[in-house]
């Protein structure tokens, strides 16, 4: 264990983090990521910039039921600034854990955002399913009366290209 600045600390290896992480019980791990979440939300404010993807891992495993949707929140945030910094596979990573925060959280609320920012990271990837996931976008718009939502989704859905015919 290594001091690198006041009450900042850094493991030799990775191998004694892991260990002493895994000796946490459920409850002390997620007190202790609700505390650093806390403590970087404080410092960084509402645009923590490149922290963002911190904040989604700390506060998804805050395990709190009232963090929740500062956790989707977060992760889908951490998802469009992946997608503008050019890292499709990162994107993907944070828009599925969105989504899968939207459904353990019972799907309350629109997840047209989420879905979109999956189906243009999956499409980035090369992945066939982004046609599936921007179709269930589109449909849920409509459902919801959510335009803007409906016009993103038509639009990641476009490849990009356009054809014309010479007469």
């Amino acid at each position: 264990l290594w001091n690198v600045g006041p009450d900042r600390y850094t493991f030799a290896h990775a191998l004694v983090e892991h260990s002493l992480y895994d000796e946490l019980t459920p409850s002390r791990s997620g007190r202790l990521h609700r505390r650093v979440a806390t403590a970087l939300e404080a410092r960084y404010g509402d645009d923590p910039g490149e922290r963002i993807g911190e904040l989604a891992h700390h506060w998804s495993a805050a395990m709190a039921i009232e963090d929740a949707s500062k956790a989707l929140d977060y992760s889908r945030r951490a998802g469009d600034r992946a997608l503008l910094q050019l890292a499709p596979d990162e994107a993907l990573r944070w828009y599925s854990q969105a989504l899968e925060l939207h459904k353990r959280n019972g799907g309350a609320g629109n997840s047209v955002a989420i879905l979109v920012g999956l189906g243009t990271a999956q499409r980035q990837v090369g992945d066939p399913a982004h046609r599936e996931t921007l179709i269930a976008a589109a449909a849920e718009a409509l459902a919801v009366g959510d335009n803007d939502g409906l016009i993103a989704a038509v639009f990641a859905n476009h490849r990009g290209f356009a054809s014309s015919t010479l007469s």
